[in-house]
Parts: structure tokens; sequence; C-alpha cells
């Protein structure tokens, strides 16, 4: 497992928002679990306005009757772009695991025109 994780984060985002900058871990692989409220990772091969969007929509596992795992989580390869939505439900909370360690990892944030 230490290879595969080295890196955890809470991350919080605000209900009925979006992240305003396109984010990209040039050098780690990030698995994502919403753990309380629910929204979506975007995702993009390039920040390009043609670029195909892949959306994982994410419930978290307690409310749900039988949860399902596969619903509550995410894998974004290294170097991908990506961006969090929050749902209406209230404020998204969601842990990410990293591959690349804190004094590694290498995050880049790109604002867009699209959407």
């Amino acid at each position: 497992m230490k290879k595969m994780v080295n890196l955890c984060r809470l991350f919080v985002l605000k209900k009925d928002h979006k992240m305003p900058q396109f984010e990209n871990h040039k050098n780690s692989v990030q698995r994502l679990m919403s753990y309380k409220n629910y929204g979506s990772i975007n995702s993009l091969d390039s920040i390009d306005c043609e670029s195909n969007y892949k959306i994982d929509k994410l419930k978290n596992v307690t409310d749900m009757p039988q949860p399902d795992i596969l619903e509550c989580w995410s894998v974004i390869q290294e170097n991908r772009w990506h961006y969090p939505v929050a749902y209406n439900s209230g404020d998204w909370y969601t842990v990410t695991f990293h591959s690349a360690s804190e004094t590694e990892i290498i995050d880049v944030l790109c604002s867009s025109t699209c959407n």
C-alpha cells in the first residue's frame, strides 16, 4: 500500500459550487472518495474546449441503503485535468489519496474559459 498511497488530503467544496480552476497532478494518481454529500469529478485529457469530458457522479456511502463502494470512488490518472462540482445537497467533503508524497507532488492549476 505504501507505493499506492503517500499523501492524503481532505477537500471541502461549498454546495452548488465548482472549483474555479482545472487541476492537474503531474506525477500522482489521485483516488478520491466522497465522504459527505454529493458531487462530481469532471476530467479531461487537455484544457481545450473541444476535449471530451468524463464525469464521475459520486455519492456518499452513508446515504445508500445498500452501499456500493464504486459509486463513492473516482480514480484520476497522472497528468489528467479535472475539477470537482458540489451539488445542492450541502458542502461536499472528499478524501483524496495520492501516489506522490507531499514533498514530491506537482499540483498545477489553470483557469479556462470553457463552461
